[in-house]
């Protein structure tokens, strides 16, 4: 027997009434309806403020957020004029990019985080609102497999990079980002290709690289991570709300176990918590499940408390070098060196230039930096020591 979600909420849709488009309807008159009332409720508002109100509100809040409610409002009947229909149309094609990147990934072990794979337990006239598009590669070969593909089919704007050392194992992060249709009114997109799942909270929760088996398992912990970095958005608490509403929501009692594993049952409790508060619901779940997500929470901020009264005092972190950043597990930052391009290597590797430590990959190199500001003379002499040796190596191959 498992334990049963909540139950649905008005506009909740399960990803089978998705597919064949079995949602909730709604009059044209202007008022808020299920879905769009759901949406009312977890920004605190009132059935009395018109559409807008809630909309200027939202673009306070978040750039992403608009599309969400003029899709609901299109759904519910309501006229959209002109700009309103091409906003709206602007943020499908966004989410149209990112599904086709993600079903071009299908099959070589890339998974996505959040994005895609929580769009579906949405209605399908509905717009999630998305960002960027989060993959995680199975290995470093798969990762630069996804960065190249994306650097030939979308006119590259610039690229970031950060690298790290964790549990014995080199970790990178890629995000490769590309203007807009409209860069006049939408910001550009973004593809964050990773080697590990969850980053943790870079003290007693360390980084967990594989992602659960489930998929909406891992999504969901995946927004409860996102706890480390700032405050629940409302976002959030939509997905959460759609997805445990849900008659085809994962197994509670599983989710909890889980949580537990990957050390964010602390995150998750917050979360389903904070989500049944807005919503105005006694719980999101089951007493039995809530209790034994309880237990698994205060089980883990005790193992934090535990972890940090054991670890030595530590200085400022601003002072360290780099190799001494990558041996505590910190953070580093790529400059690009010069401009980026496909190399027909499978991974990167480092290399030493005096002080200066270089990550050269199958698209670039890069020198590798703290957090601190960076003299622009740096990256240009490391450069310049890049070129001489690379002249060197080749002239020694060709014999000369």
């Amino acid at each position: 027997m498992t334990d049963a979600p909540a139950g649905p909420l008005p506009g909740a849709v399960t990803p089978a009434a998705r597919r064949t488009g079995s949602t909730d309807a709604a009059g044209a008159d202007g008022s808020f309806r299920p879905m769009s009332g759901l949406l009312l409720r977890l920004l605190g508002g009132d059935e009395d403020e018109t559409p807008r109100a809630v909309l200027r509100r939202l673009r306070s809040r978040a750039w992403t957020m608009p599309p969400l409610l003029l899709s609901l409002l299109a759904r519910e009947g309501v006229p959209l004029g002109s700009g309103s229909a091409d906003e709206l149309r602007r943020a499908r094609e966004r989410a149209a990019v990112y599904d086709a990147i993600l079903a071009s990934v299908a099959g070589t072990g890339v998974r996505p985080l959040k994005g895609p794979s929580l769009a579906r337990w949405y209605p399908a006239d509905v717009v999630r609102p998305v960002g960027d598009l989060d993959l995680v590669a199975p290995d470093e070969p798969a990762l630069w497999d996804v960065v190249r593909r994306l650097l030939r089919e979308h006119p590259l704007e610039h690229v970031e990079l950060a690298a790290l050392w964790a549990q014995g194992t080199d970790h990178l992060i890629v995000g490769v980002y590309w203007p807009s249709a409209d860069p006049l009114l939408d910001r550009g997109l973004n593809v964050e290709v990773s080697t590990f799942g969850y980053a943790g909270d870079g003290s007693a929760v360390p980084l967990r690289a594989g992602l659960p088996g489930d998929q909406t398992a891992a999504d969901l912990l995946a927004l409860a991570e996102e706890r480390f970095q700032r405050e629940f958005a409302v976002k959030d608490l939509l997905d959460v709300a759609l997805v445990l509403t849900s008659a085809e929501a994962p197994d509670l009692a599983d989710l909890v176990v889980t949580a537990a594993e990957y050390r964010l049952a602390p995150e998750l409790g917050e979360l389903t918590d904070r989500t049944a508060d807005v919503l105005g619901l006694p719980a999101l779940l089951p007493e039995r499940v809530r209790t034994a997500l309880a237990d698994a929470a205060a089980w883990e901020r005790d193992r934090r408390t535990r972890h940090t009264a054991q670890q030595p005092e530590t200085g400022e972190v601003d002072g360290l070098s780099v190799m001494q950043r990558l041996d505590a597990g910190l953070p580093l930052h790529g400059l690009p060196l010069g401009d980026l391009g496909a190399r027909p290597w499978p991974v990167s590797r480092y290399e030493r230039f005096g002080d200066e430590l270089v990550l050269r990959t199958p698209i670039g190199d890069f020198l590798l930096v703290g957090s601190e500001p960076v003299d622009p003379r740096r990256p240009a002499a490391v450069s310049a020591a890049l070129r001489r040796k690379d002249t060197a190596c080749e002239k020694e191959r060709s014999g000369e």
